[in-house]
């Protein structure tokens, strides 16, 4: 069209996190490996989360050289994942190095709650090369955050001296968010159409961004029947990152101006601070008055999320 004309899409994304780096967090007592400790009961690769949802909108002025400026928001929580282990009366105990630097034994239930949520908004300059394919190149803003809480329980007969208690629980929490700004490129390709209104249309992009990441650490711990104390640490710093991302997308037309969307999408995060990786590498201990507190950031971390959109796109 040799007009400019603008065009607003709305979608509603469903997407799923793939489960954290594997790590071993408590172990079997009851059994035995080669190294002298007991097979992993619970490890972080087990937090496998539920769907989330959340909305998409899109807002493109096309020029009449069918180049295009494109402002793209969308968010999505709230991943979950809830696992427990099986009641067993002292049959786990802390896998070594531990968590925060605590290794204690015996354990009798252990359970996790993790959540996760992320939101992303991007300026890119669309420039036609071909009929069928567009370059683009742009700024983008992405904030990924989680929260892990493990709890275990211990009900023993090592509290009987007087003033002690033979049960309690221990409470480890760490809560991360990472905001990451960059620049990226990408291409966009018509991969079906013949004319007759339906398109498919694939999108790649990728890019280097700055995380600039925080994470906030503490431990509960039972010190009395009623009683409770807590050591806790934070921890920021910059760190490299990237974010890659894909997506297909069919359009069938429903007016002249109104169009149905029905598509894929997928994102990979690299760089980011993630609360398992937060569990070694920091001390912070239930040894009373004086125990050491040592903060550390780890931004190793890295997940997946893809999912699909449903929406509608309109063009005047």
């Amino acid at each position: 069209r040799k007009c400019a004309t603008w065009t607003f899409r709305s979608d509603a994304l469903l997407l799923w996190r793939n489960a954290p780096q594997g790590l071993p967090i408590y172990s079997d007592l009851n059994s035995t490996t080669p190294n002298g400790y007991g097979a992993t009961a619970f490890d972080a690769a087990q937090m496998q989360s539920t769907p989330a949802a959340g909305p998409r909108f899109s807002i493109f002025r096309t020029d009449d050289c069918q180049n295009a400026w494109e402002y793209t928001w969308f968010q999505a929580a709230n991943f979950r994942s809830q696992e427990a282990t099986l009641p067993t009366l002292g049959g786990y105990g802390l896998t070594p190095p531990g968590v925060f630097g605590n290794t204690f034994q015996p354990i009798d239930t252990v359970a996790s709650d993790l959540s996760a949520s992320i939101w992303s908004f991007e300026l890119n300059r669309w420039v036609r090369w071909r009929p069928n394919i567009a370059f683009l190149h742009g700024y983008r803003m992405l904030g990924w955050g989680e929260n892990l809480t493990l709890l275990d329980h211990y009900d023993t007969q090592a509290g009987q001296i007087p003033g002690t208690v033979s049960y309690g629980q221990d409470i480890f929490g760490s809560r991360t968010y990472n905001s990451l700004y960059g620049y990226q490129i990408g291409t966009d390709i018509r991969l079906w159409d013949r004319g007759q209104g339906f398109r498919v249309d694939g999108i790649l992009k990728g890019g280097a961004y700055y995380n600039n990441a925080v994470q906030n650490s503490y431990y509960t711990y039972q010190t009395g029947i009623d009683t409770f104390e807590t050591a806790a640490v934070r921890a920021a710093g910059g760190a490299a990152a990237f974010v890659g991302e894909v997506g297909l997308t069919g359009t069938i037309p429903i007016t002249c101006n109104l169009a149905l969307r029905v598509g894929y999408l997928g994102l990979w995060l690299q760089g980011l601070a993630q609360p398992t990786n937060q569990l070694r590498g920091q001390t912070l201990s239930s040894g009373g008055a004086g125990s050491p507190v040592i903060g550390s950031l780890n931004t190793i971390g890295g997940t997946v999320v893809q999912g699909v959109s449903l929406g509608l796109e309109g063009r005047w």
